[in-house]
């Protein structure tokens, strides 16, 4: 949840509205930092998901004009995460 005010809520709000490519760039900053915040995940691929997973809550943001919508999403992520991370563990 936190995570949403701060990415969602705050920093694409704040940046959508810089000129002619606002919506873009907002976008690709907000998913840059949130990407970039995630740091803790070594692989590239990680970082990618991560870019295109945080861009398409940034554009669900945008058309609901909320953010329960992209916290629920997000919500169902990282429960979907934990649980392959729980089913994949070897012993």
């Amino acid at each position: 949840v936190a995570e949403e005010i701060i990415f969602r809520g705050f920093l694409l709000n704040s940046s959508i509205g810089w000129g002619r490519y606002s919506r873009a760039s907002g976008i690709i900053i907000t998913s840059l930092a949130f990407a970039f915040m995630h740091t803790q995940y070594l692989f590239a691929v990680t970082f990618v998901y991560l870019f295109v997973f945080s861009s398409i809550l940034c554009v669900v943001r945008m058309r609901s004009r909320g953010l329960m919508i992209p916290i629920i999403l997000h919500i169902l992520n990282n429960a979907w995460v934990i649980f392959g991370l729980l089913f994949s563990a070897t012993e």
